[in-house]
């Protein structure tokens, strides 16, 4: 949890919503008579700490399973398409021994480069394997042992089923973040209510504000102003990045302005949160102004957003900067 700068509610993180609550379920049931607080508002703030923290783990724990989830269909993708290959290869050659056909090695699918999608890898395995069946129905040579067909058939169910379970997993992600974010909106709602009204009874300065997880108005950060335990004390910036897929896991950052910095941590925003996740850390800045590759194979939507935090040679944190990537 994190304490709040201010009370722009819409825009609190996941930690400094958390924060807010706890204090207002902490706190409520002794200001709940002067304040005027009944019935549902009141039955809502006793528990609306408890209810945001669920619907923050389960998202959470969706989300570890999906990720889980994908590690596991990336690696059946891998072994299937590397048995794929492997069969391909030998159908050709086979093929070869016999006189061109184009028509055959289009209904094969071997004509086509090599699936690079998850999609891609099911329609060539299904295709091979089921020309294969009809080919050797007819009882046609030119096939290949059905010892490599039944093993390909194995290799690519497991993968479909990986990439079902993996869409599930997907799915419940989405509908725990849809959740979160419903709780989220509709607290917001009451939490202003009820500032406006402490506001109103006490005043937009008195220190009990903050017992409900409000900021008294002399204690507010606002934007421009240095953000303590931020910005080491001869941070250069300003940062410009910029970010570009090139290759499937590997991405090309470009970025210059972090003259004094000395080391790099990157995260990714997570799918549905406010929060960022830990790519990599410790990258190291020796020249001010680099292009920079470093792995992500979580890349699998269309675009990214990443936070780059520079730290210096005390690894006192920089302030981060935001940049975007589009995956191609």
């Amino acid at each position: 949890m994190a304490e709040p700068h201010d009370n722009n509610l819409p825009h609190d993180t996941k930690e400094v919503r958390l924060y807010r609550l706890m204090r207002m379920q902490n706190n409520i049931d002794t200001y709940s008579a002067v304040l005027g607080i009944l019935g549902a508002i009141l039955a809502w703030a006793q528990s609306c700490y408890t209810r945001f923290t669920d619907a923050v783990t389960a998202a959470t724990v969706e989300d570890g399973e999906s990720q889980d989830a994908r590690i596991i269909l990336r690696d059946k993708f891998d072994v299937a398409l590397d048995y794929y290959q492997k069969a391909k290869e030998i159908l050709q050659a086979k093929l070869d021994l016999y006189p061109p056909d184009n028509h055959l090695l289009a209904s094969y699918g071997i004509k086509i480069s090599t699936p690079r999608t998850y999609q891609a890898l099911k329609e060539a395995a299904d295709a091979m394997i089921l020309k294969h069946e009809m080919l050797d129905a007819a009882g046609d040579e030119r096939v290949i042992a059905q010892a490599i067909i039944d093993q390909l058939t194995i290799y690519r169910d497991e993968f479909n089923e990986a990439l079902e379970a993996a869409g599930i997993e997907d799915r419940e992600t989405d509908d725990a973040y849809a959740l979160q974010h419903k709780y989220f909106d509709e607290d917001t709602e009451r939490l202003r209510l009820i500032f406006k009204i402490a506001c109103l009874i006490w005043g937009d300065d008195d220190p009990k504000l903050k017992d409900l997880g409000f900021v008294p108005s002399s204690e507010i950060w606002t934007p421009g102003d240095p953000e303590p335990g931020v910005e080491w004390p001869d941070w250069p910036g300003p940062v410009v990045a910029s970010a570009e897929q090139i290759d499937e896991g590997l991405v090309r950052l470009k970025y210059s302005g972090l003259n004094g910095g000395k080391t790099l941590r990157i995260e990714r925003l997570k799918q549905g949160d406010a929060d960022y996740v830990l790519v990599t850390q410790g990258l190291p800045l020796d020249d001010p102004e680099e292009v920079m590759p470093f792995d992500d194979d979580h890349l699998d939507k269309k675009k990214y957003t990443y936070k780059l935090t520079p730290f210096n040679e005390a690894m006192e944190a920089g302030v981060p900067v935001l940049v975007e990537v589009t995956v191609s």
